[in-house]
């Protein structure tokens, strides 16, 4: 049965953080392997809170010898690409209730993806028009944005 979202947002949030726990610990062992200083940017909506509720996953990441960047998903200073090469080789979007900024818009994520690098896109019901577009553009089928299946 479907009904529309109104319960808690700090309950799914803690539903997705578990969720992306479970899936990033089967991905990242093969990051790991291939990881000589190699760099990961985190793009957040909220870098600040984020740091302490993602603390357990950003250390993990970091504990494999990657180097982590984290930013703010909407921060228009932050890029992916420099003039003649991409500055990371992973990209983690948990970031996807702010519109995402000049430097890492959804086209550019889409590049980095197809030039063979690494992309996890965290998604929720409440993800904004630019994230959602990028999950279909990878071949995700997103449920309308305001309903959730419950049993």
């Amino acid at each position: 049965r479907r009904e529309k979202t109104g319960g808690s947002m700090t309950t799914m949030m803690m539903v997705a953080a578990s969720v992306l726990s479970i899936l990033l610990a089967a991905c990242l062992p093969a990051w790991s392997a291939e990881a000589s200083r190699e760099r990961v940017l985190v793009l957040l909506d909220d870098p600040t809170s984020a740091r302490q509720s993602h603390a357990s996953f950003l250390g993990q990441i970091e504990s494999m010898g990657l180097d982590v960047t984290t930013a703010s998903a909407s921060d228009n200073s932050t890029s992916l690409r420099g003039v003649e090469e991409w500055l990371y080789d992973h990209l983690v979007v948990l970031g996807a209730e702010s519109k995402f900024g000049e430097g890492v818009t959804a086209k550019q994520q889409l590049e980095f993806f197809e030039s063979g690098r690494n992309l996890y896109l965290a998604i929720n019901p409440s993800s904004i028009g630019n994230a959602r577009a990028l999950a279909g553009r990878l071949g995700a089928d997103m449920e309308a944005r305001s309903s959730l299946v419950r049993t």
